[in-house]
């Protein structure tokens, strides 16, 4: 019920076997023996429903996916294409919705665009950052390493969502 290989950027992965009974899964994910500080995120999703997101990218259905990061498993989360012109890019932009009793961190969702139109993957968490410094409230933001079901999806500027939580933080109300 594995399917054991190296992922594309160096990473191992032994992903469960798409006939694999959903009650007897269970996932381990290795960077590799990467060194950098860019965090590794994994998704596992069922190969019809990763072609779903991509043909119907504008639909903002949440499919259900597990999210791998920091050693922490994530079941149960959904994801769909986000944005408006971005949803027509090759690499999409993602919204990553966790559940109620099991978030990632402090945040319920997350997002992950895709810096398509920045070849130097840096301009928008620069952006943000540049921001803060100069006294605006501006979400963080941080460069990440995708990958779907064992491949290497690419980097990633993951971006805080400006949710009620944020909006507390900054002492504004929703």
């Amino acid at each position: 019920y594995w399917i054991e290989g190296e992922a594309d950027g160096g990473a191992s992965a032994r992903l469960p076997h798409p006939q694999a009974p959903t009650s007897m899964l269970a996932y381990h994910v290795d960077a590799g023996g990467v060194a950098t500080r860019v965090p590794f995120y994994q998704f596992i999703i069922e190969p019809g429903l990763l072609g779903a997101i991509d043909a119907d990218a504008y639909s903002n259905e949440l499919r259900p996916a597990v999210f791998i990061a920091g050693g922490e498993v994530y079941d149960g989360v959904g994801v769909r294409c986000r944005g408006a012109w971005a949803r027509s890019w090759p690499k999409k932009c993602w919204k990553v919705v966790f559940r109620k009793d099991h978030p990632f961190g402090k945040e319920r969702r997350i997002n992950l665009n895709s810096a398509w139109r920045d070849q130097a993957y840096i301009r928008e968490p620069l952006a943000y950052e540049i921001s803060r410094d100069a006294g605006s409230l501006s979400p963080r933001s941080k460069m990440v390493r995708v990958l779907v079901t064992g491949r290497f999806w690419g980097l990633y500027a993951e971006v805080e969502q400006p949710g009620k939580r944020l909006l507390g933080e900054w002492g504004l109300e929703g």
